[in-house]
C-alpha cells in the first residue's frame, strides 16, 4: 500500500474510494496536467459495463475479466449475474491489493475465481487451475480487457499483439473480446508525453496508442460493426466529451 497502483487510482478517478493515499496523490497530479481522465474511467467502467451486457445476449455465460481493478457495482459479476445467475467469471488482475480485495467481496461463490497474474501471458492465465475450474475452454468466453491493454508496452517479454493472439488461439470459436485502450490522438502530444511520463515515475506503465496503433493489436480477432469507436462520456452539463480512448467489439 506504500506504493501507487493504476486499479486504485482508477478506481478514485471513478469516485470510487478504495485508495490510499499515494493513489489519492498521484491522482491529483494526474487531474491537474489532464482533467478528462475522470471522463476515461467512468466511460471505461460504463464500455465494461455494456460489454458484459452484450456477452450475455449474445448467449456467452463465461467472462475472463483480464485487469479486473477493484470490486465496483458495475464489476462483471453484478453485471453478468442481473441477467444470468449462470455465468461463470474469472478475475485477473497482477496487483496484490486488488486480487484480495476482489477476493474478500466475492469468497465462497463457486461461479468467481480471482487469480493473481500477468494478463500478458495468456498460457498462465487459461492454464491457471482457478480459472479452469470456473471456464470451459471448449466453449466460448467474452475477453473483458477495458483499459488494460496499454499497460502492456511493446517491448515487454510478451509483445501485447502476440498476447491478444493467444487469448485467440486459446479460445473456443464464438469468443468474443471487448477491448478499450486510451489515446491521445485529440490532445497536444507533450501532454500526453508528460502524462505517460508521470505514470512511469510512480512505478505505472500506461500507454497512448493511435487508433492504427490499437488496431494492429486486435491481430486476427474479428471487429464487430461500428468497429474502433472513439470513447465518449456525457458529464452532468450534458455536452458530450471526449473520454481519451477506443473501443471495439470483435468475435472469433
Amino acid at each position: 500500500m506504500d506504493k501507487p497502483a493504476l486499479s486504485r487510482v482508477y478506481n478514485g478517478a471513478a469516485g470510487g474510494a478504495s485508495t490510499a493515499a499515494v493513489d489519492r496523490s498521484l491522482l491529483e497530479r494526474v487531474f491537474a496536467l489532464m482533467p478528462g481522465y475522470r471522463y476515461f474511467a467512468m466511460a471505461n467502467l460504463r464500455f465494461a459495463s455494456q460489454a458484459v451486457t452484450s456477452f450475455v445476449d449474445a448467449g456467452v455465460t463465461q467472462v475472463l475479466d483480464l485487469g479486473c481493478g477493484m470490486l465496483t457495482p458495475q464489476s462483471s459479476h453484478h453485471v453478468a449475474h442481473a441477467k444470468n445467475p449462470d455465468v461463470r467469471v474469472a478475475y485477473i488482475d497482477i496487483d496484490p491489493v486488488t486480487v484480495a480485495h476482489v477476493s474478500s467481496g466475492t469468497e465462497g461463490d463457486e461461479r468467481i475465481a480471482v487469480v493473481r497474474a500477468d494478463v500478458a501471458d495468456a498460457d498462465a492465465v487459461l492454464d491457471d487451475p482457478a480459472v479452469r475450474a470456473v471456464l470451459d475452454l471448449d466453449r466460448p468466453v467474452g475477453v473483458l480487457a477495458a483499459a488494460v491493454l496499454h499497460c502492456l508496452p511493446d517491448d515487454g517479454p510478451i509483445p501485447p499483439a502476440d498476447t491478444v493472439r493467444r487469448y485467440h488461439e486459446r479460445l473456443a470459436p464464438g469468443s468474443l473480446l471487448a477491448a478499450s485502450h486510451a489515446s491521445g490522438d485529440t490532445l497536444d502530444p507533450e501532454m500526453v508525453a508528460e502524462a505517460v511520463s508521470l505514470f512511469q515515475q510512480a512505478g505505472i506503465t500506461v500507454l497512448s496508442r493511435s487508433a492504427d496503433e490499437f488496431s494492429a493489436l486486435l491481430g486476427p480477432w474479428r471487429l464487430r460493426p461500428p468497429g474502433l469507436s472513439p470513447l465518449r462520456w456525457t458529464p452532468e452539463s450534458g455536452d458530450e466529451v471526449d473520454a481519451l480512448a477506443y473501443t471495439v467489439i470483435a468475435e472469433k
